[in-house]
């Protein structure tokens, strides 16, 4: 089982700021990196892991939708989420083509059946949750819903020919709603020391993420 990457990492290293100091990239990552080491360890530590307030999940059986309350949720990595009320009416295969999140890998190194919410049914990508058993073979009703921070870095932008604001490498946060098998739930729990014992504990929720490693 392997143990939260948060928790083994050493606290990041960083230089105090002098007169005339030419000021790299290095430099001001680097203090970047430390504050959100310090707050991330603080939330973990000291708040603990997992759904703060709200964040109830439930079936419309009439409808056929999915309602989530608001909420606040802290995850394995220590990032604080707050999400608004939402009602899901689709659902679409979910390839985790920007990440490559290594919980989300089964045995043989593939990316497990994820399916990620969806409220607006209109894209062509997404199918009505009414199509979601005979889709995915999972029992609607069993499927354990996971709130995943889909973290990573954009691709840089080239400078227009008037200005340079956007110049640097954007850093992508994204907060996804993923419906998997309880077999697939437990394997992803099963990696992480801290929700490794969760769904023997009942819960109908996971709060996991990605830990950044840049």
């Amino acid at each position: 089982m392997a143990t939260n990457n948060l928790l083994t990492q050493p606290t990041p290293h960083y230089h105090k700021f002098v007169d005339n100091q030419v000021l790299t990239d290095d430099y001001l990552n680097s203090v970047l990196d430390y504050l959100n080491h310090q707050d991330r360890l603080s939330r973990m530590l000291l708040h603990g892991v997992g759904v703060v307030c709200g964040l109830q999940i439930s079936i419309d059986e009439s409808n056929r939708e999915i309602h989530l309350t608001d909420g606040v949720a802290v995850t394995t990595a220590g990032d604080l989420l707050k999400l608004g009320t939402k009602k899901y009416a689709g659902f679409k295969r979910f390839s985790d083509a920007n990440v490559k999140y290594p919980f989300f890998t089964d045995d043989e190194g593939a990316t497990m059946e994820l399916w990620e919410l969806e409220t607006d049914t209109s894209p062509s990508d997404v199918r009505p949750l009414s199509q979601f058993e005979s889709t995915t073979d999972i029992d609607f009703k069993k499927a354990i819903a996971i709130l995943y921070l889909e973290d990573y870095l954009g691709e840089e932008e080239d400078c227009s020919p008037v200005d340079c604001d956007t110049q640097g490498q954007p850093v992508v946060n994204q907060l996804r709603v993923l419906l998997i098998s309880t077999e697939n739930a437990q394997k992803i729990a099963e990696q992480d020391s801290i929700f490794s014992n969760l769904l023997q504990g009942g819960s109908d929720f996971i709060v996991d993420e990605l830990y950044k490693e840049y």
